[in-house]
């Protein structure tokens, strides 16, 4: 696309001309399922400003990208300790949404958070052990629509270790309707007690 032929006096403003004005110009939309159905297919370059999420953004020709503003993310905790049964994995039911800006977050046995946006994000899972005196190997995974995220989304503590934090962080490549949940397991032994100031968060990047 060239740059907007200029106005020439005197003659009418054609329809050609006004539309592609509008498409240059910065629109505004409430959410970004209003942008979707009102515009469902920007010409490249387009931008657009989403009240919901405080954020610009520019259309690559294939998908929204986030431009400046508050990035899309959430977080979620837990309002109280949770003991975590030795033997099998558990899916940490995080129970608070400490932060969200238009993403989509889930609550309960089924908690996690779903990518709105196809785009690259910093997951951070941050799971911290009470000490209980057990010696079991206790491990953390990041998943992904319930199947391990893959290399550097999981992390163990050694035995006789619980009482410290396991902090995973890494980006990844996720698509829109992806959901990211934790999983949290202890091998044998006492139930590991997971601390409420333990959290789940994604950032898009």
């Amino acid at each position: 696309m060239a740059l907007t032929p200029n106005v020439v006096a005197n003659t009418p403003i054609t329809s050609t001309w006004g539309n592609e004005t509008r498409d240059r110009a910065m629109q505004r939309f409430a959410t970004i399922a209003e942008r979707g159905t009102a515009w469902p297919s920007p010409p490249t370059g387009a931008h657009c400003y989403v009240d919901a999420t405080g954020s610009v953004y520019v259309y690559t020709g294939t998908a929204w990208e986030w431009m400046a503003g508050r990035p899309l993310g959430a977080r979620l905790s837990m309002s109280g300790a949770v003991n975590i049964p030795s033997g099998a994995g558990w899916q940490v039911a995080w129970d608070v949404v400490s932060w969200n800006n238009g993403m989509t977050t889930t609550t309960g046995g089924s908690a996690g958070i779903t990518i709105i946006e196809p785009g690259i994000y910093m997951v951070t899972a941050d799971v911290i052990w009470s000490y209980n005196g057990a010696t079991a190997v206790s491990r953390v995974d990041i998943n992904v629509d319930g199947a391990f995220a893959g290399s550097g989304c999981s992390t163990m503590s050694g035995a006789g270790t619980l009482g410290l934090g396991v902090t995973i962080a890494n980006q990844l490549q996720l698509a829109a309707g992806q959901k990211v949940t934790v999983l949290v397991a202890q091998g044998s032994g006492n139930s590991a007690p997971v601390r409420s100031d333990s959290h789940l968060a994604v950032v898009r990047q």
